[in-house]
């Protein structure tokens, strides 16, 4: 008996203690992998579960390969149970499987299952069967071991790829190069720069070949090998990978030459691409060349160069990042702006603040300078926001208020306080954005002194801001109503309307003992901002309460028209709460607008009650036309969105169209209220 019948028999005892060991009366899985059925995976799970159990143990792994080899042999077997078998072998494939794998690839029905299960086989033989298959291989079958080989990354099928770069199939030939990257070595490189003319897709392919070159410890090329691809004669693509393979080797020629093709070159990404490595890899006598260079470079160039020198932090460009804020160039100035919170000390915030007061680059400028940091720049800023012109106080201002740092926010508490309006009002709303709930009070004391109402109107509106942040709303009214007693009219006008912005049951008190003041100012701003701010039906019953009792039409009206643009917002009342609230509201409407405000209303309740009292008003001659348009939308099937509202219909329906009929004037509503009448 020979050594191989030997090991055959061995292999042969452990599969079967392997498979016995899965159930005393489960099939062997190896022969129900043969003939299997998509439908029944226990084959499957099986062998899976034999595979993780051997782990790296590789005679288990050899024994298991040996079953799934035999799946494959077997004439009689399957197409589903080969596929599921090489789909093992990617796992635990080795030499042993490549002619059982090899053989499948001259099927089409394989063909793509043997590649993928021979591309994950680490043995050499499997990449001799991908190269043997080559030949024989024509189409996508060809373009996939193609493929395979690339991924491989197998160095000894480089000379066997050269042949099919050129190949009349663009798909065929763009494999191999695409290949040829992804083996990345001196001797592929070289073919990919000698294909004439270069495709972006032979570019990509070199790109990928030099990041592969360079990636190692010890480099595939050397500086001389980059050298001579780096020169003139070369496609882009080449160059700036040689460039980039100078710079990762630590070639001391490699910022020279940069700025050179920088300077010389006529493609703009290879350009970019040199200045930047020309700055990256610079030593200091090379970084005094290149800031030397930098005012005649193309505009590209010296924002690629400006870019590298703040993403170096090099401070000796600080004063090339000054220039570039004085540029002519739009985007040099921007690259300017953003290098120099790096690059420069706090001597430039005057200079980044006078950009910042406006023009095209006033956005980036207040975002970078609200993001520098390092000694006396808060400081700078806040003297800037302190002093000077009017416009550039504002900027500082804003710039302040998104550094959020006590200090800033102490300053900005100063400004708003100062009773300045060319500045004060921006200092407030910075604080309604950024501020605390500590601050407040502070802020409500600066509206109650306010002297200038643009002043006033920016602390309401950032104390109204804070509060609400805070999410306690009765909280903060009581911090509003403790200043009301002393505060000035328009201090008391302001703080009511502030109040009536956060509402809540605090705030109502106030509204109703000032409804009832003998200050006839307090009262007309109590009813004045309840009647245009209040949001929620809370405050219903003291509205129409006005509405009903004022002395003067004036004083009647305001408060009718605020309830019902609140009876019209407050959705998630029911129908029958709502209709009897705009009852309760025309009984007592003088004017054409207020009643058209509750048909606007009504047409939202589609209910009989709704249609009903939208008919009692077509006789109305003050809205008589917009009365007869409800009842007809009320009785009209309608679309909303995706949904379909139906037809109000009934007695009362009809007897609302009944109206119409009789009463309009307008021929085409009364023959649609004639079409659309129920019988």
């Amino acid at each position: 008996m020979n050594v191989y019948t030997r090991t055959s028999i061995a292999a042969g005892i452990i599969l079967a203690a392997m498979a016995s060991s899965l159930s005393a009366n489960a099939q062997d899985p190896f022969q129900s992998l043969k003939k299997y059925d998509p439908q029944d995976r226990k084959s499957l799970i099986a062998i899976r579960k034999m595979i993780q159990e051997a782990g790296l143990d590789r005679m288990k792994q050899a024994t298991l390969e040996s079953g799934l080899i035999a799946v494959l042999d077997d004439a009689n077997g399957n197409l589903a149970g080969k596929q599921e078998a090489a789909k093992f072998l990617w796992i635990i494939g080795s030499g042993k499987s490549v002619p059982a794998l090899s053989r499948m690839l001259g099927k089409p029905e394989t063909n793509d299952i043997a590649r993928y299960a021979l591309e994950h086989n680490p043995d050499p033989s499997a990449a001799s069967a991908l190269r043997s298959a080559l030949k024989a291989s024509s189409g996508t079958e060809l373009v996939g071991i193609v493929n395979s080989i690339g991924d491989r990354a197998d160095v000894g099928s480089v000379d066997s790829l050269k042949s099919y770069t050129g190949n009349s199939d663009s798909v065929v030939s763009d494999a191999a190069i695409t290949a040829l990257g992804k083996i990345g070595t001196p001797s592929a490189i070289k073919i990919l720069s000698n294909i004439k003319p270069p495709t972006l897709v032979t570019e990509n392919a070199i790109l990928r070949a030099f990041d592969k070159a360079t990636a190692t410890a010890t480099p595939a090329l050397s500086e001389k090998d980059f050298m001579m691809l780096v020169g003139p004669n070369n496609p882009y693509a080449i160059r700036a990978g040689a460039l980039a393979g100078l710079a990762s080797i630590k070639s001391p020629r490699t910022s020279s030459t940069a700025l050179n093709i920088a300077k010389t070159a006529s493609e703009p990404t290879l350009q970019r691409t040199a200045g930047r490595i020309a700055v990256s890899s610079a030593s200091p006598a090379d970084d005094q060349r290149a800031l030397a260079a930098w005012p005649s470079m193309p505009s590209s160039v010296q924002i690629a160069m400006l870019n590298a020198w703040a993403d170096k932090k090099d401070v000796s460009a600080a004063s090339v990042a000054m220039t570039a804020l004085k540029s002519d160039e739009a985007d040099v100035r921007v690259a300017g702006i953003r290098s120099s919170i790096k690059l420069c000390d706090a001597s430039v915030v005057p200079s980044l603040i006078d950009i910042a007061s406006g023009g095209d680059q006033a956005n980036v400028a207040r975002e970078n300078l609200a993001m520098m940091s390092g000694p006396k720049v808060e400081s700078m800023l806040i003297e800037s926001a302190m002093t000077g012109k009017r416009e550039s106080r504002n900027a500082a201002i804003n710039i302040l208020a998104n550094r959020t740092t006590q200090a800033s926010t102490n300053a900005l508490i100063t400004i708003g306080g100062s009773n300045d309006p060319a500045v004060s009002p921006t200092a407030l709303k910075a604080l309604g954005r950024t501020a605390g709930i500590d601050r407040e009070g502070k802020l409500v004391e600066i509206l109650t002194a306010a002297k200038d109402d643009g002043i006033r109107d920016s602390a309401q509106t950032a104390v109204v801001a804070i509060i609400q942040r805070s999410g306690d709303t009765n909280r903060g009214a009581d911090v509003l109503i403790s200043q009301f007693a002393k505060a000035n009219d328009a201090g008391k006008s302001s703080l009511l309307a502030a109040l009536a912005e956060l509402g809540g049951s605090h705030a109502l008190s106030l509204f109703s003992e000032s409804l009832v003041s003998g200050d006839s100012t307090v009262k007309s701003a109590a009813a004045s901002a309840l009647s245009d701010t209040w949001q929620d039906g809370s405050a219903l019953p003291l509205l129409l309460d006005l509405a009903k009792n004022g002395k003067s039409k004036a004083e009647r009206v305001q408060p009718l028209r605020g309830y019902f643009r609140i009876v019209g917002a407050e959705d998630r009342v029911g129908d029958d709460q709502r209709l009897t609230r705009v009852k309760n509201g025309l009984a007592i409407a003088e004017r054409p607008e207020e009643k058209n405000q509750a048909l606007s209303i009504l047409r939202r309740i589609r209910s009989s009650g709704s249609i009903a009292v939208a008919g009692s008003l077509v006789s109305d001659p003050d809205v008589e036309n917009e009365a007869a348009s409800a009842v007809l939308d009320l009785a009209t099937e309608r679309r909303r969105g995706n949904t379909t509202i139906p037809a109000v219909k009934g007695d009362a329906a009809n007897a609302a169209l009944d109206r119409v009929i009789r009463t309009t004037k307008d021929k085409a509503i009364k023959d649609k209220a004639e079409e659309i009448r129920h019988p």
